[in-house]
């Protein structure tokens, strides 16, 4: 479910250089998506813990706030693009 604009809020977690990771910081802005950006490190636990808990194996690794106030993933870049409906 999509929630309404004002009410959502996404997290993205990646590295500066990455281009998927660039894309969807700008998808984001240009929607004037309500967004945090979490650079990682490139020995990032935060990115290890992550993986392993959402089964996801690359970056960006892109998450909206819930309906329950807790953050869900949608995927990556691509993903992004499904849920905005791009």
């Amino acid at each position: 479910m999509i929630r309404s604009m004002q009410d959502r809020q996404f997290i993205v977690y990646g590295y500066v250089s990455c281009p998927f990771c660039k894309e969807s910081v700008n998808i984001l802005q240009e929607r004037e998506e309500k967004y945090f950006f979490v650079t990682l490190g490139k020995n990032s636990k935060v990115l290890a813990e992550i993986k392993k808990a959402h089964d996801w194996p690359t970056v960006p690794v892109v998450m909206v706030k819930g309906a329950e106030g807790d953050y869900e993933l949608i995927g990556g870049c691509s993903e992004l693009k499904e849920y905005l409906e791009i």
